[in-house]
């Protein structure tokens, strides 16, 4: 079950990177965005997410954004 479950991830991971025409030195973090967004989903057979069985309170998705965005890294100037 576990080796099933590790291949998806790697599936998944994949996809998103081919999807997105992203270079394969992010595959670390597709793998990390993929673990987190299976540990927020429902849990098998479960009507609940495993968020709301852990921490009893609904999960806020507002901060998960696409897999591609673009950010903008701010470095102030040292004096």
């Amino acid at each position: 079950m576990v080796e099933r479950r590790n291949q998806t991830m790697v599936e998944v991971s994949k996809e998103m990177l081919e999807e997105k025409n992203m270079p394969k030195i992010y595959w670390a973090e597709a793998i990390q965005m993929t673990l987190y967004i299976y540990n927020q989903i429902s849990a098998t057979g479960a009507k609940v997410s495993q968020h709301e069985l852990y921490f009893r309170q609904k999960l806020n998705s507002a901060h998960i954004r696409m897999f591609d965005n673009i950010a903008i890294v701010y470095i102030p100037n040292e004096r």
